[in-house]
């Protein structure tokens, strides 16, 4: 009697279609990772540009001497230094001390239509959607705030994140 030494038609197709839902079940299982990482890093990439952001605007504004000029998002300035209300800024002038040169300096925080925040010229976050500002005490204006609360509001890619912070002003005259 003779041995076929070769695979027949059946255990062949069997065979190729066991390997298609192995590899189908390994890239499921290889895409759900990468969609899962890509969350993950969007959570911690705007959570990274939103403490650096309020971080370094806490830094500058606590050696504030007095608020400027506040414009809203919708480009308006409609005096709202002497408002008690909060306020969704596009930017905000402020006089403050220059830590390095012991000197008075003006300040500026501006958001772009791009979702980044600027000091200047310097590009110093993404992804900031808002910045509402309120006076601290709430009953005060904005001129002659002990302070502002300041709260960011971030977004990339469907993943949202606030963060918030009280800030007292330190050269407050």
């Amino acid at each position: 009697m003779e041995k076929n030494k070769g695979l027949s038609l059946i255990e062949l197709i069997l065979t190729i279609n066991l390997l298609i839902i192995i590899l189908g079940l390994l890239f499921s299982f290889l895409i759900n990772n990468i969609n899962y990482f890509n969350i993950i890093y969007n959570r911690n990439e705007i959570k990274e540009q939103g403490e650096f952001a309020i971080n370094y605007m806490t830094e500058k504004l606590m050696t504030l001497n007095e608020i400027t000029d506040i414009t809203d998002k919708y480009n308006y300035t409609l005096n709202h230094i002497n408002k008690s209300n909060p306020v969704n800024i596009r930017r905000i002038i402020f006089r403050g001390v220059n830590t390095f040169k012991h000197s008075e300096t003006n300040y500026k925080f501006e958001l772009k239509t791009n979702n980044k925040l600027f000091d200047r010229t310097t590009e110093v976050a993404c992804y900031i959607t808002d910045i509402i500002i309120s006076p601290i005490p709430k009953e005060v204006s904005y001129k002659n705030a002990e302070g502002i609360k300041i709260i960011l509001k971030l977004n990339k890619d469907k993943e949202y994140r606030e963060i918030s912070k009280t800030v007292f002003f330190r050269n407050r005259r």
